[in-house]
């Protein structure tokens, strides 16, 4: 069932339908009450209203997992909103930071509604201030723009630590120096599932609802900002039910999906073969919180380099983790989204490189590693097979799936037929979106 988010439309309004015919000098001529007041959507990432079929006609569902995959967990968000006139050189300069919300100092500024995957921002401050931060008075008939932009970082506080605790240590007054304060947020995997490194056996997000912490770390870390620009007289004539609309932000994920889908076409009446268990083993346990190139990073875009640090690069041919892909029960989404089967498997990764370990196409990492039950016995017992299959290629076939593992990007592996020592598949790489949302009014 697609969920459905009501949004007060009148939150929404462009605050030009209050604009006033008679012209003022300043905005302290108008009836307003002496704030700004803004608002803005904030997706996770694009909604996207255009569909993605196979080539079995089966819509494509991005997001399966939507409260762990589209989720903002409100208690663990940064965010800092920069102004400045919009022809002026430089750095906007900060005009608010929340990073305490919904209770810490600034909080009472800020209303977020919604949920996973949309969500509506309203942003209050006085003009007071804004005109001291541009150095100089808002003119309702001023021509020149003011330039706001907002950065927000989502659900990456440790997590054994309290959100407020590392957010307050952001203290930069321009974009360019919260962002040079935030690029060495590390993250690491073990905050998001029971996960060991030097035990590669274990399964940590297998199961899904029981091995993610609920209720402790239930969202995936994510970046975002934007620049909007706004008249003057539309913030001059801003109020709780006529807002100055900025426009949309998109929240880009700090994780890649990794997709396991049971499509075994020789399954016999008692359906062997079958997958049973899968995991991604993998070099990385980092999680980077800002993108490759984030002082620039334009909004809805993705990210196609990888951050790896270099103490990280030494462990690049070693495994080091194994990443759990745990069953999609059928009652989360409405997955006729996939031609399969079988079970669709799902969990996540950091960036890290796709490499061959010894230059052989088949003894690469990361490596999707398979449990699979071939078929069953006459005591009930089942006769089981592990097969690895590289990133790099399986046996003497390479695979499409690129150099690196990358952010907001879903790595699938279709598992097409199955045989003693051969396993034939299909390989897709794509943007990660979110599901389509519908909106009543």
């Amino acid at each position: 069932m697609k969920p459905y988010i009501h949004i007060i439309l009148t939150s929404l309004l462009l605050a030009s339908c209050s604009l006033v015919d008679e012209p003022v000098e300043n905005c302290y001529d108008t009836d307003s009450d002496g704030n700004v007041m803004l608002s803005f959507r904030m997706l996770t990432p694009a909604v996207d209203s255009r569909s993605r079929a196979d080539d079995q006609n089966h819509d494509e569902v991005d997001s399966e997992y939507l409260r762990f995959e589209d989720g903002i967990d409100m208690s663990d968000i940064g965010m800092f909103v920069f102004a400045k006139m919009a022809n002026a050189a430089g750095n906007e300069k900060l005009v608010l930071r929340v990073t305490d919300f919904p209770t810490g100092s600034g909080a009472e500024n800020v209303q977020v509604s919604g949920g996973a995957g949309s969500y509506t921002v309203n942003i209050t401050f006085g003009r007071t201030q804004l005109a001291s931060l541009l150095g100089r008075e808002l003119e309702p008939n001023g021509a020149e723009m003011v330039q706001f932009r907002i950065l927000m970082v989502a659900n990456s506080s440790d997590r054994a630590a309290i959100a407020s605790g590392r957010l307050n240590e952001i203290t930069g007054d321009t974009y360019t120096a919260v962002i040079n304060q935030l690029e060495p947020w590390i993250y690491s995997m073990s905050d998001l599932c029971n996960f060991n490194p030097a035990v590669v056996d274990q399964s940590p997000m297998s199961g899904m609802v029981t091995d993610l912490y609920p209720g402790d770390r239930k969202c995936m870390p994510m970046f975002g900002t934007n620049t909007f620009r706004v008249s003057q007289r539309s913030l001059c004539n801003s109020t709780e039910l006529g807002r100055a609309y900025l426009g949309e932000m998109d929240m880009l994920r700090s994780l890649a999906k990794i997709r396991l889908i049971d499509n075994i076409s020789n399954k016999n009446e008692a359906g062997y073969p079958k997958i049973i268990s899968a995991d991604l083993v993998g070099t990385q346990q980092a999680i980077h919180i800002l993108p490759y190139g984030a002082l620039t990073y334009i909004n809805a875009t993705q990210v196609h380099t990888p951050v790896i640090a270099d103490t990280d690069l030494e462990s690049e041919n070693t495994v080091n983790s194994a990443y759990g892909l745990g069953i999609i029960p059928a009652s989360w989404t409405d997955i006729p989204a996939q031609s399969r089967k079988g079970n669709i498997f799902v969990g996540y990764a950091p960036e890290m490189s796709i490499r061959t370990t010894d230059a052989q196409t088949g003894e690469g990492l990361p490596a999707y590693r398979i449990n699979i039950a071939l078929s069953r016995k006459a005591d009930g017992t089942e006769v089981t097979r592990e097969y690895i299959v590289p990133m790099t290629g399986y046996e003497d076939n390479s695979l499409n799936f690129g150099d690196y593992i990358l952010r907001n990007h879903i790595y699938t592996l279709s598992i097409n037929s199955v045989a003693n020592s051969l396993v034939t598949f299909n390989v897709a790489v794509k943007e990660w979106r979110t599901i389509d949302y519908e909106y009543e009014y």
